[in-house]
């Protein structure tokens, strides 16, 4: 399957050329404080087994590398035998022969507590026995693995008041699953292939049980490994907190081909020149440095330390930025708006962009947190993000729109789609605000690196105009 990868590419501003290489290196280990969309948060564990080659798996996580036993009694005798091309795209994998070959993790992975993830890719060969993908040292543990028994992709979460066995879906023989395991404390979770199979509640420990995962492709109990896997085992990622169900699905669809069918390369951030209409880096002035939509400034403060350079501070009482009329005509009615914020206030329904008093991105609007976007000018066409953006810290959010569907992104993440009949920013004649919603709903906050497209973004576009700023926070380049 296709992997999430990174490039120096990712990292960089159109006008950035300092060619910044350091957020990931060649082992596929991240920097600390680099935030891949949301996917590297909590991150224990990351075994990409792209290296194809050697006797250590390499964890681009934390360092807990694996050591490679192939055994000597299978169709497996030395490591170079386990390292096996994904034949669809070319990939690596391991490969195990169900007879005495696993991945003994050097360093146990710290105890599971309370919340985690587990997500792995596995293909199995053969399904008359027992097949353990990520096995358990001992009880209050965890595994997935295949259970003969049930013929099902089966989740267990050990534990003396804590006992959770989930049976999903019946495997196919050298079919690709991608299988996530999350426990959302009190709540237990399989997912297969971006469905949720089964859910269990146990709130009897609401303290959540501790877990170990020590071995990959087998059990290694006090008498040695067993159940050994027949099969293929890709790209495993362990975090210590639930993940979402967007995140999930990113997951997914990065490695079934969806997501990533946009290939990385000649997807870059479009520029000026390639379906931008307005920028608004606000670093000192509030001019369109892609256009001649330049804004007027009515604000009583000034400009702070942001994430490119300087940001707009707004004061919530009645500070904006004024923009053209009628300077958004989309054409078709495709359109990005793409900006960064970090709110401070905890008043409800603020609004941080109006574009033509109809496309409005709001905070907080039911008191919740979140960031939602008005598509319409009615208030019954309201989408909603899982996140919550007051918080006090840099936020990058992303509407789009094609006519049809809605969509918003937080972080790089795609958090909610919905389905649209109405208004296009084509449509669209009245005055556009930054920091208020032409007059009203102000804004309490900063905002930074406003951005117009008369195109649909895709996610991986997205995803790298995230990581340029986020790179920019993680290094302390700006104030955060």
């Amino acid at each position: 399957m296709v992997k999430l990868k990174w490039n120096s590419n990712d990292f960089k501003d159109e006008q950035d050329s300092s060619g910044i290489s350091d957020g990931i290196d060649t082992n596929g280990k991240l920097s600390q404080g680099y935030q891949h969309g949301s996917l590297t948060r909590g991150l224990v564990a990351y075994y990409p087994m792209e290296k194809g080659q050697g006797e250590v798996l390499l964890d681009g996580a934390t360092g807990n590398h694996g050591q490679i036993n192939p055994g000597t009694n299978g169709t497996n005798t030395s490591a170079s035998d386990m390292w096996s091309a994904n034949s669809n795209t070319g990939n690596n994998a391991l490969s195990f022969d169900g007879t005495d070959d696993y991945v003994n993790l050097k360093t146990e992975i710290p105890p599971l507590r309370g919340e985690y993830t587990i997500s792995a890719w596995i293909n199995c060969g053969d399904l008359t026995s027992e097949r353990v993908f990520l096995c358990p040292l001992s009880n209050n543990n965890i595994s997935i693995r295949y259970d003969n028994s049930t013929d099902s992709l089966t989740y267990t979460h050990f534990g003396s008041s804590d006992n959770s066995t989930l049976n999903g879906r019946s495997p196919s023989a050298s079919t690709w699953y991608h299988i996530v395991a999350v426990r959302d404390n009190p709540d237990v979770k399989l997912y297969i292939n971006n469905t949720l199979e089964v859910k269990k509640s146990n709130s009897s420990n609401t303290e959540g049980v501790s877990g170990r995962i020590d071995a990959i492709g087998a059990i290694e109990g006090s008498s040695g490994p067993s159940s050994y896997h027949d099969g293929k085992i890709d790209d495993i990622r362990i975090y210590d907190r639930a993940l979402s169900e967007p995140e999930i699905q990113a997951l997914y669809n990065s490695g079934n081909g969806v997501q990533s069918g946009i290939k990385r390369t000649g997807q870059e951030v479009p520029s000026q020149n390639q379906g931008g209409i307005s920028r608004y880096k606000l670093n000192g002035s509030v001019n369109d440095s892609w256009g001649e939509n330049d804004g007027t400034d009515s604000t009583s403060t000034g400009f702070v330390d942001g994430v490119y350079d300087q940001a707009k501070e707004f004061d919530g009482s009645d500070d904006q930025v004024e923009l053209p009329q009628n300077a958004f005509d989309s054409g078709d009615g495709s359109v990005t708006i793409s900006k960064w914020i970090k709110t401070e206030t905890t008043g409800t329904n603020v609004v941080p962009l109006s574009i033509e008093g109809v496309w409005v991105h709001r905070v907080n609007r039911d008191g919740n947190g979140k960031f939602s976007v008005t598509y319409t000018g009615s208030s019954a066409d309201i989408i909603s993000s899982q996140t919550t953006v007051n918080d006090g810290n840099w936020h990058h959010v992303v509407s789009t729109s094609d006519g049809s569907t809605t969509s918003i992104y937080v972080d790089g993440i795609l958090e909610n789609q919905q389905s649209q009949t109405q208004n296009t920013v084509s449509d669209l004649s009245a005055a556009s605000t930054i920091g208020s919603n032409t007059g009203n709903a102000h804004y309490k906050g900063y905002v930074d690196d406003v951005r117009i497209y008369n195109q649909v973004l895709n996610p991986i576009q997205i995803e790298k105009l995230y990581n340029k700023g986020a790179y920019r926070i993680s290094r302390g380049d700006t104030l955060q």
